[in-house]
């Protein structure tokens, strides 16, 4: 006759602790790249969320700049381009620092991740419709649309949405 144990061995957990495969060495790497990862995805933050302030305190310090690169997109009424003109710019700073000072960190970032979303939609209608326009991106400084802003929507746009899910990630 079989003994219990014969029949139903230990599970792989209970035994793995064991494995030569499992060593602190293997732990030790592990967590330093967990930190690092982690490390990582704070400066990613911080460079975000310094582009976002920037390009929002660019566009706060002149408005009326702002709301004729809106009109010269030609997609919103112009009714709405005053408000679109004053609200959109403080979205970009609050979302920014609520990114960077950890407070309500995953809306922050969804915030980011669809604007940036938006401006990179803008700016790929904007390229296929042959405009000439002026981004509006980082106020006085900023270039036409082009290949080169459209891209740099795109990289933002990636670097949110990873920060985005690895904050979704580690609260489940």
């Amino acid at each position: 006759m079989m003994s219990e144990t014969a029949c139903n061995p230990k599970p792989v957990a209970a035994v793995s602790d064991r494995s030569p495969f499992n060593s602190s060495a293997d732990s030790a790497v592990g967590d330093r790249r967990y930190r690092l990862g982690n490390i990582s995805a704070t400066v990613l933050r911080f460079v975000l969320a310094a582009v976002f302030m920037v390009a929002g305190g660019l566009k706060i310090a002149d408005p009326i700049s702002f709301a004729r690169n809106i009109v010269d997109y030609d997609l919103v009424p112009e009714a709405f381009v005053p408000m679109i003109a004053v609200v959109l710019p403080w979205w970009e700073v609050v979302a920014a620092a609520l990114a960077v000072a950890g407070r309500w960190k995953i809306g922050a970032l969804a915030a980011l991740t669809g604007m940036s979303g938006v401006f990179l939609v803008v700016g790929g209608i904007t390229l296929a419709r042959g405009l000439s326009v002026e981004c509006g991106c980082f106020g006085f400084l900023s270039e036409r649309v082009g290949l080169v802003s459209v891209s740099v929507e795109a990289a933002l746009l990636v670097v949110c949405g990873l920060l985005l899910w690895k904050e979704v990630k580690n609260e489940s």
